[in-house]
């Protein structure tokens, strides 16, 4: 994808990525074992591209113009993945470049326009139960101009005949952030109803949760008790990146940028949420507590279980280094919030 970023994923032993060589996506499966082999899952070559090539030594490769990126595997049905699609196929100027929300079935080969119609789309995500997904659209110039997140149930389905292919439907389609107005971005799911994005609309990129449960036009809270001179994520210059390690959906690492260096926080839901979800929304907000580490930049935050995070590290004398946040406290309310920083391994050089 031009944008860069989301090449691949990793779940559950099961490796998804797209090749620039022939514009295909494909999967390994490590569970298989040292004979495993690399299969491509979405549709190859015709019976005329395979003419050209035998016959006349020519390489032809129908999706070669095809571009995918920011892979999310569902939760329930490791054969369905959602992935974004740069489409070249009909674009002899940018502008015409068309970027589409596609279902990958891995199963059949197949691949299925979910969302069209936006010039931009990036950061699906499912719920733990997949039966929620969100993502995020806009159109040109850039994100941070404007950028809203829809929010949708999911509805698995079964096309007839033979095979009954099983497919993905949205409903229920919402809109977090409508693009006019502000900038939302990075979507994570707390819970199966309770999301978790960043939005601008106070001037800088801070913490808001939607809730898909509850009822009315009042769904959106910020997750701070006062709005912060600090932006919890950075421009979305790329696919893939993430800003928040969800340790479960009371606690959460998030990082910030504050006066050009980056922070580490360790945030947990209010008491009430846990006992009146509504009432915690609109009464408290998150307790907040900055973790301690020497490192000036933190980017790729990721989830590790339930009681650690990984992230990229970099401090002002040496090259970057993937580092483990381990928490050594529970996860309710009245924690101190420590945590163990453990550097794994050096960044390993671009080729």
């Amino acid at each position: 994808h031009e944008y860069g970023g989301g090449a691949c994923v990793v779940r559950n032993g099961v490796i998804v990525f797209s090749h620039f060589g022939d514009g295909r996506v494909y999967v390994f499966d490590r569970a298989q074992g040292r004979g495993a082999e690399t299969v491509a899952v979405t549709p190859g070559k015709s019976c005329l591209h395979l003419v050209c090539q035998i016959y006349f030594n020519f390489y032809w490769s129908e999706n070669k113009h095809h571009r995918y990126a920011d892979f999310i595997i569902h939760p329930a049905l490791p054969h369905i993945l959602l992935a974004v699609c740069e489409d070249h196929s009909n674009a002899s100027t940018p502008i015409q470049v068309k970027n589409t929300l596609v279902l990958i079935n891995t199963q059949s080969q197949s691949v299925t326009t979910l969302a069209s119609g936006a010039d931009f789309y990036a950061s699906p995500k499912f719920n733990p139960q997949g039966s929620r997904l969100a993502w995020v659209q806009w159109d040109h110039p850039m994100p941070w101009d404007g950028s809203e997140i829809h929010v949708a149930k999911c509805v698995i389905k079964k096309k007839e005949g033979e095979g009954k292919e099983e497919y993905l439907e949205v409903e229920d389609e919402k809109i977090i952030g409508p693009r006019k107005d502000e900038s939302a971005t990075y979507p994570q799911w707390l819970s199966e109803h309770r999301l978790l994005f960043n939005s601008d609309k106070n001037g800088y990129q801070n913490p808001y949760i939607f809730d898909a449960s509850l009822e009315g036009n009042d769904k959106t809270v910020p997750l701070l008790e006062e709005p912060r001179d600090e932006d919890f994520s950075a421009p979305m210059w790329s696919l893939g990146e993430s800003y928040a390690a969800i340790l479960d959906g009371e606690h959460v690492v998030l990082t910030a940028i504050r006066e050009g260096r980056s922070v580490l926080y360790d945030a947990r839901a209010p008491k009430a949420s846990k006992d009146n979800l509504k009432e915690g929304l609109s009464s408290s907000r998150w307790k907040l507590k900055e973790i301690e580490t020497p490192f000036v930049g933190i980017s790729g935050l990721r989830t590790r279980g339930r009681n650690a995070a990984t992230f990229i590290g970099e401090t002002p004398d040496a090259p970057p280094v993937i580092v483990q946040l381990v928490s050594m406290s529970p996860s309710d309310h009245d924690s101190e919030g420590t945590y163990a920083v453990e550097e794994l391994l050096p960044l390993p050089e671009k080729r």
